[in-house]
């Protein structure tokens, strides 16, 4: 794993549960929820939490991401699935680039495209 390297976060409030290492997007007014498949990402999860929670969003980096069905390579563009997770892009929003490869429920390292 090629490491975690911040370079802009915020926090924002949960619009539903959140678990760690997902893509997120706006759902309301400051408010975010696990990204759907296609859709833009304002970040990735640094943590867990729950409807009405604070968490901490890094929107510009190396970041840590779960991957989804279907794997991806290391340089490959990486999209959302339904699940906030990273899959190998194919008709959706290109959300940033694997920098190592990873097969479903492995953690990877990618850099998010601002």
């Amino acid at each position: 794993m090629a490491g975690k390297k911040t370079v802009l976060i915020s926090a924002y409030t949960a619009g539903a549960n959140i678990e760690e290492y997902r893509f997120l997007k706006v759902t309301g007014d400051y408010t975010l929820a696990h990204a759907s498949a296609g859709s833009y990402a304002v970040g990735v999860s640094e943590g867990t939490a729950k409807a009405g929670e604070r968490i901490d969003v890094m929107h510009l980096g190396i970041a840590e991401v779960i991957v989804g069905t279907g794997g991806v390579s290391a340089g490959g563009a990486v999209e959302s699935d339904a699940n906030g997770k990273a899959v190998a892009l194919d008709e959706g929003i290109a959300l940033g680039i694997a920098l190592e490869s990873g097969a479903v429920g492995d953690i990877i390292s990618i850099l998010i495209k601002g």
